[in-house]
């Protein structure tokens, strides 16, 4: 196994090329390749960890569940 499959960027590139454009420019975003600020960046990223436990919800544990809703009610409030 490679270096980029030894940790979860393996997991954001395969999500980026399977689901293309706004998957990709929200990670773009993310990533600040844009240049974006550190507020857009870091909505984006929120974004895409949202985006992410909702296309991976029914592999996950009620635990998980339970810890992606603090996390996601954390950032808002």
């Amino acid at each position: 196994m490679g270096p980029a499959r030894s940790s979860e960027n393996h997991l954001w590139h395969l999500l980026a090329d399977r689901l293309g454009g706004a998957w990709r420019d929200a990670q773009s975003a993310a990533l600040a390749a844009g240049g974006e600020d550190p507020r857009s960046s870091s909505a984006a990223a929120i974004e895409l960890f949202r985006a992410a436990c909702a296309l991976f919800d029914a592999h996950m544990t009620d635990e998980q569940r339970r810890i992606v809703r603090h996390a996601l009610a954390a950032e808002s409030g």
